[in-house]
């Protein structure tokens, strides 16, 4: 999984300059050339963790968890409430599963997981 927070690192290192030595303290971005052209057995993040803040709307203050292939969980913090979305059969995000999630036990099993 690849994120917008993936872009400094990579361009960095396209470009030659060294991240401060304290960079992985401060921020989580990888760097994707890792990804095209490393020979190595390579470990990539297999969850990837997303946040809003409330810069625009204090109502719109959310995280949320996924793998990008088969779940997203998300959090509104404003008013606590949890939605949850199978990306393979709901793409598009419409059908909450959330209300769902303690009585199915693949669902259940994969939050726990997370």
């Amino acid at each position: 999984i690849v994120e917008l927070r993936d872009l400094l690192p990579t361009f960095h290192n396209v470009s030659g300059i060294e991240l401060p030595t304290d960079w992985a303290t401060e921020w989580s971005g990888l760097n994707m050339n890792e990804i095209l052209y490393s020979t190595d057995d390579l470990r990539w993040r297999d969850i990837l963790d997303l946040e809003h803040s409330t810069c625009y709307n204090e109502t719109n203050h959310w995280n949320a968890l996924t793998d990008g292939i088969t779940y997203k969980y998300v959090y509104n913090a404003f008013f606590g409430n949890e939605s949850l979305f199978d990306l393979v059969i709901d793409p598009n995000e419409m059908d909450d599963l959330a209300p769902k999630a303690l009585i199915n036990q693949t669902i259940n099993a994969t939050l726990i997981e997370w």
